[in-house]
């Protein structure tokens, strides 16, 4: 084909996958319908594409979770991705969605290489994050990610909600800091557990974190 069109190889493969993208985003308007809003189109696309640079321009992950059409017709982008990326997504709206994603993640850590214990660790960090998912925001999504890096491996987990969001972060990261009289770990345990920690939040739109821990093989 490359000879044929007078370019490269690894530019017809280039257009192809772009091309099978936009005929997923297509099948899925197709089945589903028109979606609400222009700002849909672009969001799938980068998805369906698996372009996290365009994916971050347009803050798709909070989109999803703004938008319902694109929330419920994303699921099968988020399945043809995973077998690519190693991501697992799991929405967050009850508690039975803390238990999935806990489960999740000790699975997806012990595959990784960490030890039953390790998981367990990881797997508490995850329910704490989703936890407060369930109690203050409407809903959310935890993202799962498996990582090599050279003699490291990795899970890296990202959470992100649709809340009212934290006015002061630094308050909020205070061991023992609580709004409605928890006793679980909360955030500061969470940032203990974990090798690498980032919270980001806009008040009336949402919080992120993102969250990592390490294994040397």
């Amino acid at each position: 084909m490359a000879e044929d069109l007078g370019s490269t190889p690894r530019a017809v493969v280039a257009q192809l996958h772009r091309t099978r993208a936009k005929l997923r985003v297509e099948y899925l308007f197709e089945m589903h319908g028109q979606p609400p809003s222009s700002h849909c189109h672009p969001v799938l696309l980068s998805l369906s594409a698996g372009d996290r640079r365009r994916q971050t321009e347009l803050d798709a992950g909070h989109h999803l979770l703004d938008c319902e059409f694109c929330s419920a017709v994303s699921e099968q982008l988020f399945d043809q991705r995973s077998k690519v990326d190693g991501e697992t997504r799991i929405p967050i709206r009850i508690d039975a969605d803390i238990v999935t994603a806990r489960q999740t993640g000790r699975d997806i850590a012990i595959q990784v290489g960490f030890s039953a214990t390790e998981a367990t660790v990881i797997a508490t960090a995850i329910s704490e994050i989703a936890r407060n998912i369930v109690r203050f925001a409407r809903r959310g999504e935890v993202t799962i990610t498996a990582l090599e890096d050279g003699e490291l491996c990795g899970v890296r987990i990202v959470a992100r909600d649709a809340g009212r969001g934290i006015a002061d972060i630094d308050q909020a990261m205070t061991v023992g800091y609580t709004t409605y009289g928890g006793r679980g770990l909360g955030l500061p345990g969470s940032r203990r557990l974990m090798d690498e920690f980032e919270i980001t939040s806009v008040v009336d739109r949402g919080t992120t974190v993102t969250m990592t821990k390490w294994h040397r093989r």
